[in-house]
């Protein structure tokens, strides 16, 4: 690459190469000296998708580093990449992968990496999601630090979860290359996620899947009776009543927010413009909020 000094030399481990640039050390690496780790936070693989990549990786290599740690014995374990390495493998057990040798770390600290550099190029299904708040908590964190993994709200995680109530045949949905009439969008799935009866979901998805998630969360929940979460009781003193009425106030703004992120990604340039508009102004008023408490 100009202006990019490259060299290439052995390794004390056969079959790997360093290469030496500008960023650091790589190694180059034969897909057959990789393992899988324990847990990885996506495992909703869009065939389609991994066909398209895999025809990118027999015609030009895998461009972009996988994330490793050395065991000791002369392989590697994955701490990122899965997917490429994967469809890599496909190809030829010993094709070459370029990686970042990463320092050793605990199941944990591998799967928070994970979920980071997959967060970074948006590739968690809400499905994937789901799965990685429940293996945060699983391991000791609460709601609110699983979140904050995934840089989101305790209500989002919370909400997240209600998706692993879904029957299983209508995982398929959640796929990128579901056709858009089809596809299940994260609101739609966590409402469908409070229905117990998995024939009822079931009909439900068909139902709703061709409506903006507003309408379709309508439509669930008049077909469900569903009445969201509860509120807490009025107290009897105005004071303890307002008190409660705002943090309700509050928890239902950060819902807002989470929704706007979520749905953020349908919306033309010009509607992005408009809508980065409205949140500068909301920005500026909630900072004025805040400095009154």
């Amino acid at each position: 690459m100009k202006g990019h000094a490259v060299t290439a030399q052995a390794s004390t481990k056969p079959d790997i190469h360093l290469v030496q640039d500008v960023t650091g050390t790589k190694l180059v690496i034969p897909c057959n000296l990789i393992r899988a780790a324990k847990q990885q936070p996506r495992k909703t693989f869009d065939p389609v998708l991994d066909a398209e990549l895999q025809a990118d990786i027999r015609k030009r290599g895998v461009l972009e580093p996988v994330g490793v740690t050395d065991n000791g014995d002369g392989t590697y374990t994955l701490s990122f990449g899965e997917r490429r390495w994967r469809q890599a493998s496909q190809i030829s057990p010993k094709f070459p992968i370029p990686a970042v040798l990463r320092p050793p770390m605990s199941d944990l600290e591998r799967f928070e990496e994970a979920v980071a550099e997959n967060v970074q190029r948006d590739n968690l299904t809400p499905l994937d999601e789901a799965r990685s708040v429940k293996f945060f908590m699983d391991h000791g964190l609460s709601a609110a630090e699983a979140g904050a993994r995934m840089h989101r709200s305790e209500s989002w995680a919370t909400e997240r979860l209600s998706i692993l109530n879904l029957d299983e045949s209508l995982h398929w949905r959640f796929l990128r290359s579901t056709p858009p009439n089809q596809r299940l969008t994260a609101p739609t799935a966590q409402r469908l996620g409070r229905v117990k009866d998995p024939a009822l979901q079931r009909q439900l998805a068909t139902e709703a899947a061709h409506l903006p998630n507003h309408d379709a969360s309508r439509h669930i929940t008049g077909r469900t009776k569903y009445k969201g979460p509860q509120m807490h009781k009025p107290f009897k003193q105005p004071a303890q009543q307002a008190s409660v009425s705002i943090l309700n106030l509050l928890a239902s703004a950060e819902r807002l927010v989470d929704r706007i992120a979520e749905e953020r990604k349908a919306l033309t340039p010009d509607q992005k413009n408009q809508a980065r508009g409205h949140v500068m102004r909301m920005k500026a008023r909630l900072e004025q909020c805040l400095g009154r408490f």
